[in-house]
């Protein structure tokens, strides 16, 4: 039995050879597993804003007159080298609809006819580390923006470099977030209430938050009489018969010697005093801080709007919380 085991042993082992030879073999003195050779010359990459992440949010706003854009120039940046090379450098620049639409959750990548981009080449010229040119977006005015209704993005990623320069494999791509706003709201410019027309006092009546009257306080001219509030309350205006409406401008109230206007606010307007449509798209900051309580704070509309109520929200105060109205005026 000894001997069988043993000339068996030997079989085997003289029959290795034969499967082994079938096999790929590295060559002497390689790795078993080679990995990428690193490569540790000269990048492209994105860094306009310093930060963790290349992104400009922009948003695109919506009136009932006009679509308007971001200024040309808002969404722009420049391609830069971790290293000077002794050559011109030439980095193109695509846009990426996969990168754009995994950037964010909720969001959607914009349309390629809703964007133009300006300069995708770049030159960075030799010795330097930053393109002379900047690469821009502008948006476009067509169907994919004012179809708007999702934040979009768009993705612009560096797709090649030449000069011996390769792109980073991070910070290699920036992001347009693309959002829109719907309002009626135009701003606080006084001039704009030129040719409008004060709707006459006994047209409708005030009432604040907690229900009282103080339509004789806010049409009577004296200043000495307000309405004040604490943080956030209301002025409601209820119209006799529905009125058109294109503007609201109030007057701060004064605790000598300081004047304590609203500061954030909302302008909304209703038809039965239940569902409530906001005119400024949400609340807004005045940019209007009186030096007089003669000085007029005008919220003014781009486009007259019909109803029975109009809501003037106080949110917060320019000082500590406190907010005076001595006059209240509405324009059709």
């Amino acid at each position: 039995m000894k001997s069988i085991i043993t000339k068996s042993t030997l079989l085997l082992l003289a029959a290795l050879p034969l499967f082994t030879a079938c096999q790929d073999e590295p060559e002497v003195g390689s790795t078993l597993y080679p990995t990428e050779q690193e490569n540790y010359g000269p990048k492209a990459y994105i860094n306009e804003i310093g930060g963790a992440s290349n992104e400009a949010a922009v948003e695109v706003v919506q009136t009932p007159v006009a679509l308007m854009l971001p200024e040309e120039g808002s969404i722009s940046f420049r391609v830069k080298l971790t290293a000077p090379v002794d050559n011109d450098v030439t980095v193109n620049i695509v846009a990426d609809t996969e990168k754009a639409a995994a950037y964010k959750s909720g969001c959607e990548a914009l349309p390629a006819a809703g964007f133009q981009i300006k300069n995708a080449q770049v030159r960075i010229p030799a010795g330097e580390m930053v393109s002379a040119e900047a690469v821009e977006v502008s948006l476009v005015d067509g169907d994919a923006i004012r179809n708007l209704e999702n934040t979009s993005v768009i993705a612009l990623t560096l797709s090649d470099a030449t000069g011996g320069v390769a792109v980073g494999k991070n910070n290699n791509t920036y992001y347009a977030v693309v959002s829109k706003k719907v309002t009626n709201y135009k701003g606080q410019n006084v001039a704009d209430l030129e040719g409008r027309t004060q709707i006459p006092y006994d047209s409708y009546t005030v009432t604040d938050d907690y229900g009282d009257d103080y339509t004789a306080e806010l049409s009577d001219g004296d200043n000495s009489t307000d309405c004040y509030g604490y943080y956030e309350f209301y002025l409601m205006a209820t119209f006799t018969n529905p009125t058109p409406v294109s503007a609201l401008v109030f007057h701060a109230g004064t605790y000598y010697p300081y004047y304590y206007p609203p500061k954030i606010v909302e302008v909304l307007t209703s038809n039965d005093g239940e569902e409530w449509t906001s005119q400024t798209g949400g609340t807004v900051t005045s940019t209007i801080r009186p030096s007089s309580a003669t000085t007029p704070i005008p919220f003014v509309l781009y486009s007259p709007i019909t109803c029975k109520y109009v809501k003037f929200r106080v949110e917060n105060s320019f000082s500590w919380g406190y907010s005076y109205v001595s006059e209240l005026k509405l324009y059709q």
